[in-house]
This record gives structure tokens, sequence and C-alpha cells, in this order.
């Protein structure tokens, strides 16, 4: 076994993602001074006899063929070329040195007795292709391709962010944004206004050797959120027992929805008394009671209209208004 060192220089032109086609374009290994079959070897160098092709997957790049020569320089300064049979490279990516760590197998014959040489080697990438990334701030939820933002009416304002796009040469990306093959932006950030629905955009990250990253995206603009319901309810007095009846305009219902940006249909639901008795009929739309109470029902008595709205995107709203029946004058109606 043999200790090596040196650099090599690793091409993944065109690598848009985890896992592509690597090459090794330039090698230089060595080894210190060592002895190899009774000669005193002062320098050993390993040359591929052509650019070795592997396969990136994430931080890993696996050669897993290697063929090409040895070439030994004697202390008397004589060198000799030795075939590789066979040899190879399994490398993985060290991001606090920012190179490659190698471990190198290669094997072969010389004057019919077999040998092997292993070792570590260093080595950086020549040019790698940047890495586009999208963060879209107001999102409630995302993930590297998709974001989900809330509307906030009927045009929803969306900043996408690229700033965290990244390239291991360059710290400088030109950045330039489509929809389809149509440019809307460039520069780290795109400002739209969105409608409901699924928007796709794709970010486009250039460095300066003009390697391209590329990530397709898309927004969804959704509405969860229902109507919202308002009223002013009703008061009756004196209880009497005669019948009042309520519209919904009796008593200013109205529901109105952000997204729409519009005013919603709302509906009695249900009308509830906190008595047994006193309410007299209700349709979706009108709600008639009776202006009563009992000397008992120390607190009055209240009728609960119970209103329900639905908007475009199928969201519910419920709330309650009240009609009251005071239980005395000094604490009726104002």
């Amino acid at each position: 076994m043999l200790d090596l060192h040196g650099v090599l220089s690793v091409g993944l032109a065109g690598c848009t993602g985890t896992d592509c086609t690597a090459t090794i374009d330039n090698m230089q290994v060595n080894a210190s001074p060592f002895s190899f079959h009774g000669y005193d070897v002062q320098s050993l160098s390993l040359s591929p006899s052509a650019s070795l092709s592997g396969a990136r997957h994430g931080d890993t790049l696996a050669f897993p063929s290697f063929s090409g020569n040895v070439e030994i320089t004697l202390k008397d300064g004589s060198f000799d070329i030795i075939p590789v049979d066979g040899g190879a490279i399994l490398a993985r990516w060290d991001p606090d040195n920012n190179n490659f760590v190698l471990a190198l197998t290669i094997s072969g014959t010389v004057q019919g007795v077999d040998f092997s040489l292993s070792g570590t080697v260093f080595g950086a990438f020549t040019n790698t292709s940047p890495a586009a990334a999208i963060v879209v701030p107001q999102a409630t939820s995302q993930d590297v391709s998709h974001a989900t933002v809330e509307c906030a009416g009927p045009i929803t304002p969306v900043v996408l962010d690229g700033s965290s796009s990244h390239d291991r040469e360059d710290s400088t990306l030109r950045l330039a944004w489509y929809s389809g093959a149509s440019p809307l932006a460039s520069g780290s950030q795109l400002s739209e206004d969105l409608t409901l629905g699924v928007h796709p955009v794709t970010l486009m990250a250039y460095d300066s050797e003009g390697f391209a990253g590329q990530q397709n995206f898309s927004v969804s603009i959704v509405d969860t959120q229902g109507p919202q319901i308002t009223g002013h309810g009703a008061c009756l007095w004196p209880p009497n027992q005669r019948t009042a009846c309520f519209s919904l305009q009796d008593l200013g219902v109205v529901a109105t929805d952000a997204c729409d940006g519009t005013q919603e249909a709302a509906e009695i639901e249900s009308v509830t008394s906190s008595s047994v008795t006193g309410v007299v009929s209700w349709t979706s739309s009108q709600v008639c009671v009776l202006a009563e109470r009992s000397g008992s029902e120390t607190s009055g008595r209240q009728y609960s209209v119970n209103l329900t709205a639905r908007d475009s995107s199928g969201n519910e709203s419920t709330h309650a208004l009240i009609i009251s029946v005071p239980h005395s004058q000094s604490s009726g109606c104002e």
C-alpha cells in the first residue's frame, strides 16, 4: 500500500440535479519517495488514458473503472511507464474544505508481479451548475417546488425570492424569471399580482461561465376562510305578546368575502329561544317571534337567530344575532 497525494479537476458541466454524469478532466497524483520492486523511486505520477466518467449522487462521486499509466522516476533520473490494469475511485465532497476527498485504488502487473497502490487524493470542481431556489415569504406552506398563499382579495400581491440560489464557484449569479417561455423579470425577486388558482413560474440561475440551474415552481393562491357575517340584532319592548317579524335587511345582515371581494348571500339556518316558547316562524330570510317573557325570566328572553353564509370556494361561516325581550323597562332597549 502507498500513500498518494495530489489534485484533480472534476467537471460537472450541465449538472442541474443531484444525479448526473461527472468527469475527471485533469489528474495529478503523486507519491513521496519509496522503494518499488528494488528500485528507489523518487516520484510517481498517475495519468488516466482518457477523461474518466462517473456518476454523481448528491455529494458523492463514483468512478468504477480506471485505466491509464503509472509513471515512476528513479533517483538516477531515469523513468518508466507502467500500465494500470484496473482501478476505482470513490469521492465525497468535503464542504468544510471546499474540495473532494477521494479513496483511490489501482492495480497492475510489473515484471510479472502484481501490484496495487491506494491512497487519498484531494480534488476540486472545475465548474458546477448553479442551484436555483425560490422562497415565498408569505406562504402558509412551501416545499422546493410549490408554495401555498392565502388570498388577500380578488388580486393577491406575491413576492418570490430567488436570493437563496447558489453556486459553489460563483458568489454572484444572474437570475431570470419566466412563465413558460415568456420572460417575466430579472433579478433576485419577482413581484406578481395573482388571482385564485395555480400559477407556474420558472427561475433560471446563470453563473459567470454560462452554466445554468433551473427551478420549476408553482404558487397556489387559495381561499380557506369563510365570509364575515355582521348584523345588529333587535330589541322588543314592551312585552305585550305581539308578533314581530324581521327580515335579514331589518337585522342589518351583511356577509362579505375577502377573496371574492363581493357580498355573499346569508341565510337563517335556525332560530332558538331561551324559553320553550316564543318562536312563531322562520324562513331562510325572515324570522317572527313574540314580544313576551315570563316573570321568572329574570334576565329577560333572548331569541338567537343563527346565520350561515358560503363563498365561491365553498367555505362556510356562521354567526348568531340576538333579538331580546328585556325583563324590565329599566333594563330595556336602548
